[in-house]
């Protein structure tokens, strides 16, 4: 697995949001806001795979594994909570194009 950096403290998170959907923003500054939002997101979710790949004690170091080990866990999480999946992942698809396209807005 990638070594992945340690999430921003508290703190800075509380500061980040402060200006978080201001109408008065220019639209590269709500861009940059946004691309340094969707990094720390990543780095959530990094670490949050390490944790599943040390907890179901996967061997893998190969980050696409890991991600299908993780997604096939959910899988079964899923089938004994009875949520549908693939409907939670196109919910989650449709949130990400709305994240991201604010990076493509200031373009």
């Amino acid at each position: 697995m990638t070594q992945t950096p340690s999430p921003p403290s508290a703190s800075a998170n509380v500061t980040d949001l402060s200006n978080a959907g201001s109408d008065s923003e220019d639209p590269a500054t709500r861009a940059a806001r946004a691309r340094h939002t969707n990094a720390q997101r990543a780095t959530y979710a990094a670490e949050a795979l390490q944790v599943h790949s040390r907890v179901s004690r996967s061997h893998t170091d190969d980050m696409q594994q890991a991600l299908v080990e993780l997604l096939t866990d959910l899988h079964h999480l899923c089938n004994a909570c009875d949520l549908e999946l693939t409907t939670l992942l196109q919910a989650a698809a449709i949130i990400h194009a709305n994240e991201t396209q604010l990076n493509w807005d200031a373009s």
